[in-house]
């Protein structure tokens, strides 16, 4: 990059930078975050038109993880010998139902820890079992799995204090999440363009997106920054750090995290059914305030009594709801096929 190349690749991202510390926007046209950041329209405008220019960030929906039919887990991946660890994170990156891999380094435990997004346990367990322990034994001499039971904060969304896994109200079809998945890609894709990849007239999928929104299933748009765009120099010191809380402070350590950290240093943070109780992903400028975080800051939060901390080496990111869109139309088209049969059956028995 010359200098003035270099000068507005830095100032785009200090901007991306604080778009991210802002959190979840319901409005992502220039006009409104220009609203929302007091910036002139125009500046905010340029820095959009750089986000496409450099790749370096795009927006996505903040997904209600409650309110919809799926089940998160961390699997944490030991392999066989260091050397296989590049191919083994190409490999589980490769899976349905898979979100993030990230290599890491703390003790002998783990080189992976992989988030994923499934419909329901017997789907996880096929994951786990079928795909994993079985299909990459070559690779792989054991998991443990971290089934994520409560969320606090996830997307740049704060759950809300008494929102647990419940009945979920909203069952997306096929093409809701052929949508969902397309704002993942880039929450400012034309709605020409979503019509035609979906399969779907221009209202009929802003009616479906509108009807996210007042659901509840689509709380806002984020910024999420392209990693792989960004000259490795530039990147974050991220770490996984699992923690140990007494009891009776589990429910106010959300709130103590965020006020030391900010929303837009932190991935996410889950209650977990494991040997720990919280599980988190942080990220840091450098190793140095890193390290401050984790044994200054995160320590020392009433009730931490024990934290493992796993440096991230490595880290990449795929759009999971793809795999729902497709599991979906395939459920479909299965209970047409037997709705049709039973029809048949009924109809030959009547005769």
């Amino acid at each position: 990059m010359n200098e003035r190349i270099e000068k507005e690749f830095q100032e785009t991202l200090a901007f991306s930078d604080k778009l991210r510390n802002i959190g979840i926007f319901q409005d992502i046209t220039a006009q409104g975050l220009a609203e929302k950041t007091n910036y002139p329209v125009s500046y905010v405008r340029r820095m959009l038109d750089n986000f496409q220019k450099f790749s370096i960030a795009h927006f996505e929906p903040a997904l209600d993880y409650v309110k919809l039919p799926l089940l998160s887990a961390l699997v944490g991946i030991k392999t066989i010998h260091p050397s296989y660890d590049e191919e083994l994170a190409e490999r589980l990156f490769k899976l349905d139902f898979v979100q993030s891999v990230c290599s890491v380094a703390g003790g002998e435990a783990w080189s992976q820890i992989v988030l994923v997004r499934v419909p329901s346990l017997k789907e996880l367990k096929r994951l786990i079992e079928e795909k994993i322990q079985r299909g990459m034994k070559d690779m792989v001499i054991g998991t443990q799995t971290m089934l994520v039971y409560k969320y606090i904060l996830d997307e740049q969304f704060v759950y809300p204090f008494a929102e647990d896994l419940q009945e979920n109200a909203v069952e997306p079809d096929s093409k809701d999440w052929a949508i969902i998945a397309c704002l993942k890609d880039d929450a400012a894709m034309t709605l020409n363009r979503i019509s035609g990849e979906v399969g779907l007239t221009e209202p009929s999928v802003y009616r479906r997106i509108k009807r996210l929104e007042e659901e509840g299933v689509i709380k806002g748009y984020a910024l999420f920054r392209d990693w792989p765009n960004v000259p490795p120099e530039k990147w974050p010191a991220r770490a996984i750090c699992m923690t140990r809380l007494n009891i009776d402070k589990l429910d106010r350590f959300g709130d103590e995290l965020l006020r030391i950290k900010g929303i837009g240093k932190i991935t996410f943070v889950y209650k977990v059914y494991s040997n720990y109780d919280i599980v988190l992903n942080v990220r840091s400028p450098s190793m140095i305030s890193l390290r401050k975080f984790i044994y200054e800051d995160l320590s020392k939060i009433e009730g931490v009594y024990d934290t493992r901390t796993f440096i991230v080496m490595s880290f990449k990111r795929r759009n999971w709801a793809r795999d729902f869109a497709a599991a979906k139309k395939e459920e479909e088209k299965t209970g047409k096929k037997a709705k049709a049969a039973a029809g048949e059956a009924s109809a030959a028995k009547a005769v």
